[in-house]
């Protein structure tokens, strides 16, 4: 009851880029997880990380450039 009627709109293009003239679908949600996770971690640990993949050893350098280590 919270999201509007959505109407869909298909827009007819000639052949894509990709191999079997294939056109790309939905890889723009995606991009959400990624960031999600990489907050969650800073709000976990305080330690922000901006490369992926977020991993052990990045989130454990984090803190100890945090701390004042190399």
């Amino acid at each position: 009851m919270d999201v509007p009627e959505l109407t869909t709109v298909l827009v007819e293009t000639p052949v894509g880029p990709a191999p079997y003239a294939g056109k790309a679908v939905g890889e723009l949600s995606n991009v959400a997880v990624p960031a999600a996770v990489a907050n969650a971690v800073f709000d976990a640990v305080g330690v922000r990380l901006t490369e992926l993949p977020v991993t052990a050893e990045k989130v454990y350098a984090g803190l100890r450039a945090k701390e004042g280590h190399k």
